[in-house]
């Protein structure tokens, strides 16, 4: 073939293809759909020209070489040197005409592929991806207990991390008969039977792969409150602490008391006269402590055994049938103490200090570390320059003088709860006024 052929066919081919792109164009602005391997009709047009560069440039090059060949092999014959200036001349029209073309081929690429089509829309969510790779159940594992035959107070399980929404159910164990957990972990119904129950939740995220947590939870459930069975010990205040009989559960075992209650002697034996005499001994909590005076508060026994009888009452005192072996125990503000028959009034009021007051024990313990969040009896690194003169004592929350905490008084309640009628220290006696006054 001729190179006046080939660069024609060249020319052709060009022609071609702004016709097709031209074409391709209408067609894709009058259907979305593309058939292309390509994300626009430019991209397609630029692909070709870039293919006829390849095949052609070589060929060009070819004709050069073959034309200097024809020059240096003239030997002075005309013939031979005009078919070599004809065959350069028609080379470099030819690089030229590939030149436009590829130009033209990105001019076209720019202009059609500016707004390429959108692609096809899928009702499917797309995969989402974790915004945090651990996921954890954030609620505390003790959750409101019910009432049979009474609705319970909804509770909502939340978890942190991984992708919303989540997806909730019951891994193992069981809720007590009549409540149920939904997928969104909202904890519902009306329990039927009292006990306590124990059971793992389990969590999943939509992320992929999917993240999931678990974590034990417990409900008790008792009979509601019985007003017959509700005894006013002593005051007339508006905060009220109930004493309840129970049987000891785990927390009371590791404390040290496995032992249980008679419940026949309870209801009408020398048991129930021993509850009676206990109950009435503990009233003394109401006048050797200040701010806790019977103007501001009431002491109740429930003489229905293991459930509460009294409404509204702020703490509930679970008493186990221990002796002197069983230490008693109360978590910060959790309105909650634990007590033996054997405990006297002045460990109630210690205790009364950590379950009402989120007081800090200010005695030191050796290997207890400290606790964190308290209500401010027990301070770090210094006083605080509010503290009255003469209470920045060296030594709190289980630590011995030198660790970096102080308390308020040298020996108060929160200290020694073993010495006859000790005080709360004024720091302690301002945290529980303030509650009181709410």
């Amino acid at each position: 073939m001729k190179l006046k052929n080939l660069i024609a066919v060249l020319i052709i081919v060009l022609i071609g293809v702004f016709l097709t792109a031209a074409v391709l164009a209408q067609a894709q602005q009058g259907d979305p759909e593309n058939p292309l391997k390509f994300g626009t009709i430019g991209e397609l047009i630029n692909y070709i020209a870039d293919f006829i560069i390849i095949i052609a440039l070589p060929i060009a090059t070819i004709m050069v070489v073959y034309a200097a060949f024809l020059f240096i092999t003239a030997g002075g014959g005309d013939e031979r040197v005009k078919k070599a200036k004809t065959i350069i001349t028609l080379a470099i029209i030819g690089i030229a005409i590939l030149l436009i073309a590829k130009g033209a081929a990105l001019v076209i690429r720019d202009v059609l592929g500016a707004n390429p089509p959108p692609p096809p829309q899928s009702s499917a969510s797309p995969t989402p991806s974790s915004t945090s790779g651990v996921l954890t159940i954030t609620t505390g594992e003790s959750l409101p207990n019910g009432q049979s035959t009474k609705d319970y107070p909804q509770q909502a399980l939340q978890a942190q991390g991984g992708v919303p929404t989540y997806a909730w159910n019951v891994a193992s164990g069981s809720l007590p008969p009549g409540l149920n957990m939904d997928s969104a972990g909202t904890i519902s119904g009306q329990p039927t039977t009292n006990g306590n129950y124990a059971f793992r939740a389990k969590v999943l995220d939509q992320s992929h792969p999917e993240l999931s947590a678990e974590k034990d939870f417990k409900i008790s459930v008792n009979s509601p409150p019985d007003p017959s069975r509700c005894v006013v010990i002593d005051g007339s205040g508006s905060i009220g602490i109930e004493l309840v009989a129970h049987n000891p559960d785990s927390n009371d075992q590791q404390f040290g008391c496995s032992v249980v209650w008679d419940q026949e002697s309870f209801a009408f034996g020398s048991v129930k006269d021993q509850w009676v005499s206990f109950s009435e001994n503990l009233k003394s909590v109401l006048y050797k402590f200040n701010p806790i005076t019977p103007a501001k508060w009431t002491l109740y026994r429930s003489d229905a055994f293991g459930a509460s009888s009294c409404s509204s009452v702020s703490e509930k005192v679970f008493v186990v049938p221990c002796g002197s072996e069983f230490r008693a125990f109360a978590y910060r503000g959790g309105h909650k103490i634990h007590l033996s028959l054997s405990s006297p009034y002045i460990t109630l009021a210690h205790e009364l200090g950590h379950s009402f007051a989120s007081l800090d024990d200010e005695y030191s313990e050796t290997g207890r570390s400290p606790l964190l969040g308290g209500a401010g009896n027990c301070v770090q690194n210094s006083c605080p320059a509010n503290w009255p003169a003469g209470t920045c004592f060296d030594g709190c929350n289980y630590q011995e003088a030198g660790n970096g905490w102080y308390r308020d008084a040298e020996n108060d309640l929160m200290r020694d709860n073993h010495i006859a009628n000790n005080p709360y220290g004024p720091i302690d006696r301002q945290i529980i006024e303030a509650l009181i006054s709410r």
